[in-house]
């Protein structure tokens, strides 16, 4: 069985929304099923060490790939959307960046976002933390204000903002 997007939304209709019934049987006995048949799909280390190497490795990786095609690595924490369990960057990953690295750490922004009381959920669902529409807005927003100020800065640096 292979999973989709689309079998995922069948999954939310037939058990997390629809009450108890013999949808919830064939979907534990197709669970079963995957888990026996991709026992390693999904295991990770949870050793500290492991996911430091880990986290070196893919900035390191990253890293090299924007210096070859003269770019600039942006790096940006996408905390949890649930208001009032809005977690900071891993610290595995703020210390794997590169010194050229942007990195933009969402999690301010969205305990801003939700200090006023009448701004909407940034949750697709509340049983999904997926991002909606207003989280992948303040998202670009935040990203933009990273680019635009970077750009005032390099444009200062070179001499054309102080003619």
């Amino acid at each position: 069985m292979k999973f989709s997007a689309a079998l995922n939304q069948q999954f939310i209709e037939d058990v997390v929304w629809d009450r108890f019934g013999l949808n919830d049987i064939v979907w534990g006995a197709k669970i079963a099923w995957f888990r026996l048949t991709s026992k390693k799909m999904g295991t990770y280390s949870n050793d500290e060490e492991a996911r430091l190497k880990c986290a070196n490795f893919l900035m390191k990786k990253m890293s090299e790939l924007a210096k070859n095609i003269k770019a600039t690595l942006i790096v940006v924490h996408i905390p949890y959307f649930e208001k009032g369990s809005t977690n900071s960057a891993p610290a595995e990953l703020i210390n794997s960046l590169s010194q050229d690295t942007i990195f933009l750490d969402l999690s301010s922004a969205v305990k801003d976002y939700y200090q006023n009381p009448e701004n909407p959920d940034l949750r697709l669902h509340k049983f999904d933390g997926h991002p909606n529409v207003f989280a992948h807005k303040l998202m670009a927003d935040e990203i933009e204000k990273v680019i635009r100020n970077r750009n005032s800065c390099l444009k200062w640096l070179s001499g054309t903002a102080r003619s």
